[in-house]
């Protein structure tokens, strides 16, 4: 994956982090753990076992592959 985060996903994280704090702050909780937002660049590490590292076998042979009939 070529994917990084670019300024607008890095304001995204940090709008939805604000808004999830301000929602939390506001049930009165007696220990918060407040969210951030993230900082670092992406890395596909974390997610070997989802849809962005596969999970399906593509190929031509539909015996042995998923394929959409409509691509050929």
């Amino acid at each position: 994956m070529t994917f990084d985060y670019k300024e607008n996903e890095h304001r995204m994280g940090q709008h939805a982090a604000k808004v999830i704090n301000d929602i939390a702050k506001s049930m009165n909780p007696t220990h918060l753990n407040a969210a951030t937002a993230r900082t670092d660049p992406w890395t596909v590490v974390p997610y070997q076992s989802t849809h962005n590292t596969g999970g399906t076998i593509m190929g031509t042979n539909p015996r042995e592959s998923a394929v959409n009939k409509l691509s050929a």
